[in-house]
This record gives C-alpha cells, structure tokens and sequence, in this order.
C-alpha cells in the first residue's frame, strides 16, 4: 500500500516493526501533530490505532469520493481504535471505509476490562463519507470509562455500526461523551445480530452527563429481531447512571428504533427529549422508568415534536417512581397505535401530562 504522512512509514508505526506493512499489520500511529493522510486504492490494513502523546494528535483522511479503505474484519483484532490522554482527533472527509470488526473511541480496547482516556474524537463529515464495520460481531463503543469523547456524523455522512452502539461501557467514570448526528442526510444506522449484553445499545450503559444528539435533519436507525428485545435501547440502565440525555430536535429530524425503548431503565434524572418538529418512532414498547432504582427520569414531546409507539406505553414500571412523561405546545403529539397508555404499573408517582395545544391518540 502506499501511504503519505510525514512519518507515517517509520517501523514504530506498525506492529512488528516493519516498514513494508500488509493486510496483517496495524497501524499503531502514535504521537502528536496533525497529519493529512492519503492511501492506494483498496488498501487494506489489519487495523488501525490512533493515540495522543505529549500533545493533541489529529489525523484527516480526505481519500475522494470513490477511495474504499479496507480493515480485515471478522474479528476481535481488527479495530479501529481512537484513544490518548491528551486528546486524538480523527477525521474522515471523504471515502468509503469497511472491513473494521469495531470502532472504539476513548478506550485502548473493545472489552470491558480497558483505561480511562478523555477529549477524543471521531467524526465523519461529507455525503461521499461512509464507514461500515463487518465482521458478526462488530460494535461501536464511546467512552468506555473516560470523559469529553466525541462521535460525530456531519454534514450528509452515513455510518454503520454494526451489533451494537455502547456509551460508558465499564463503568459511572464515564462522563460528557457524545454522540452527535447532525446535518440532512447524515445516518447512524445499528444492526442487531446478539442478543448478549455486551451487544444491546446503551446510551449510556453507566455514567453521568453523557448525551445522543439527533439534529438539524439527522437520523438515527436501530434494527431489531421479530420479537423487539435483540436490539433494545436502553437509557441509562444502571442504577449509577445519572442525568445523561437522549436528544432529537429540529424539523427533518429523526429516531427510528425497531425495538423496544427503556429510558432512564436504572437510573434517575434522565431526559429524553423530541422537539421542534422532530420525530420518533418506536416499535415495540416504550418505558420511563422501568425499574425500581429508577426515578425522576422524564420523556419531553415538545414544540411541535412528535413520538409514535405501536406497543405499550409505560410511565413509571415495576416500582419506579416520580418519572413523568410530558407532551406539550401545538402541534406536539404522542400515538400508540396498538396497544394501552399505562401509568404507574406497581409504582407510584408517576405522571402524564398533555398540555397547551399538544395531543394524546390512542
């Protein structure tokens, strides 16, 4: 392959020490700087590992609308990994990438069992942009342990999670991560092909302050099985988990999540939040609260935002107490198509609110 980065060729960028890498090499680019790099076409790397040292590090790959850059894929060890203490930023302006098994942003590996790193970011600017991971067990993890990470999809580009999508994986260290989709046109799309925790989506799984982002015509996918339960979202689903946010806001923006929905599923003081035009959609059921840890989390349908379930709808499950679910001002809407507006299932102070224009259509 041919490559073009200032150093980018010396043999402490590879594994193995080699300075003529192949398809069974990594690229271990370490270091501080900003480096433009450009790759052969179907280059193809055995995986790539980005990490600050002694300053910022930032990377952009501007490879042309018609470039593919290839991991392996298929397993554990072929990763695209984004990670320092000091702060690594990549960017990805044009091209087509496929063949990673994971992205990991903000963790020196894709388990559990990894560091805290903070201030790193991946992001994906442009229609021509894409990024697909492969491999059956792929997933997309964002600061497992650590704080200030940023995931972006910008401006027309699409990326492909895979299995799974885990914000603060190990732990409630993990703090202000982001994933943002942002931009008409721009997708995240996850596919659901596992049914093991480590390959549910967590948004987050533990921590405080972290947040999803749909916005400005961005739209956000989530498959799932037949029966809904593969691939459910869970929001905050440890007890530990507190005040992170799951955002989607501004007219063109949307969630489509073919699952079920848990928000503030352990933990408290979580928001969700649909508005300004915006829209959501879920196909099984759709839960403030479901657990008896879990209190004074509250869903917003706002400013002419709207949500659709076509299963249950729960406001404060099995114990959970003081969640609230609010639609208001004109034009906002809550639907479920299907099935029953529960509220306070084996719980107490739980509460429905319409108001000032907005309508319930069950």
């Amino acid at each position: 392959m041919a490559v073009n980065a200032g150093d980018w060729m010396d043999a402490a960028s590879w594994s193995g020490g080699t300075t003529t890498p192949t398809t069974g090499h990594a690229a271990c680019f370490k270091g501080r700087g900003t480096y433009n790099i450009s790759l052969s076409q179907n280059a193809q790397f055995g995986a790539f590992w980005a990490q600050s040292s002694g300053g910022a590090l930032k990377i952009v790959f501007d490879l042309g609308a018609t470039y593919t850059f290839k991991g392996r894929g298929t397993s554990w060890n072929h990763q695209f990994i984004v990670f320092g203490t000091s702060g690594t930023d990549i960017e990805f302006t044009s091209g087509k990438v496929s063949g990673f098994s994971c992205v990991s942003l903000g963790s020196s590996n894709n388990g559990p069992a990894i560091g805290a790193y903070n201030s790193n970011r991946f992001a994906l600017s442009g229609s021509s942009t894409t990024f697909t991971c492969i491999g059956g067990k792929e997933r997309t993890q964002i600061g497992a342990k650590g704080e200030n990470n940023v995931f972006e999809v910008l401006n027309g580009a699409q990326y492909y999670a895979g299995s799974a999508t885990i914000i603060g994986e190990s732990g409630n260290a993990a703090t202000k991560n982001i994933l943002r989709v942002s931009g008409r046109g721009s997708s995240y799309r996850t596919y659901q092909s596992h049914n093991a925790d480590n390959y549910k989506t967590w948004l987050p799984r533990y921590g405080t302050k972290n947040a999803v982002i749909i916005e400005d015509g961005g739209y956000f996918y989530s498959s799932s099985d037949s029966s809904g339960a593969a691939n459910s979202i869970y929001i905050a689903s440890d007890a530990g988990a507190v005040d992170n946010a799951f955002i989607v806001r501004g007219e063109g923006s949307r969630a489509n999540l073919m699952s079920s929905v848990y928000h503030g599923y352990a933990g408290s003081d979580n928001l969700l939040a649909v508005t300004n035009g915006a829209r959501m959609e879920v196909k099984y059921e759709f839960s403030v609260g479901a657990t008896s840890t879990a209190k004074r989390n509250t869903a917003l349908i706002a400013d002419g935002g709207g949500l659709c379930s076509a299963y249950h709808i729960v406001v404060g499950d099995s114990a959970a107490s003081s969640n609230a679910l609010v639609v208001t001002g004109a034009g906002s809407y809550l639907t479920n198509t299907t099935y029953d507006v529960t509220v306070g299932n084996n719980a107490d102070y739980n509460t429905l609110r319409v108001a000032d224009g907005a309508h319930l259509y069950v």
